[in-house]
């Protein structure tokens, strides 16, 4: 057994030349670092449309479920909100407490999933690995993640706030179940 080693690591010309050189000799069979490295590569590749695909279909579903939740309260919320308004709280001062529970919802979430989430990734990281492949994070994707989530709630809290009917107070408090 013996060894090559190539000035420039996983060159593709010295890799060929070598191989040109083996085909000569009929009993010699060879490893290749550089197919190993391939086939690394696309195992890696798929590894990753995985879980980039699980992870987009769970944040839809989380988003439509947040969508949901934040609808249901809020129209559950109704007569509260007209007895908040009745007392003198302006629409402004109700619009602002609302998106700030949105903010909450969401730094709490992003919070759970930091902690249920990051060693569920390590574990099934750890799961499929073939080769020797550290774990890593995709740390400016995930900033800007955690960035969009809130001002995402943030938006999706407004439209739902602006979109519902306008009624007067007077008439939300007599219709209180």
């Amino acid at each position: 057994m013996f060894k090559i080693e190539y000035k420039k690591s996983y060159d593709s010309k010295t890799e060929q030349a070598i191989w040109n050189l083996l085909k000569k000799y009929k009993g010699i069979s060879a490893e290749s670092k550089l197919e190993r490295y391939e086939e690394m590569k696309q195992s890696e590749d798929k590894i990753r449309l995985l879980g980039n695909t699980v992870a987009g279909i769970i944040l839809v579903l989380a988003m439509l479920n947040y969508i949901n939740m934040m609808s249901a309260s809020l129209e559950s919320r109704k007569s509260e909100f007209a007895i908040l308004e009745s007392v003198g709280m302006t629409r402004g001062q109700l619009r602002k407490m609302i998106v700030l529970e949105a903010v909450w919802y969401a730094v709490l979430s992003e919070l759970l999933a930091c902690v249920i989430g990051l060693p569920i990734s390590y574990a099934a990281f750890y799961s499929f690995k073939q080769y020797d492949i550290a774990f890593c994070l995709p740390i400016g994707a995930d900033l800007m993640l955690v960035a969009t989530i809130p001002l995402v709630c943030m938006a999706f809290v407004l439209i739902l706030f602006c979109g519902r009917k306008q009624m007067s107070i007077v008439d939300i408090l007599k219709n209180v179940d």
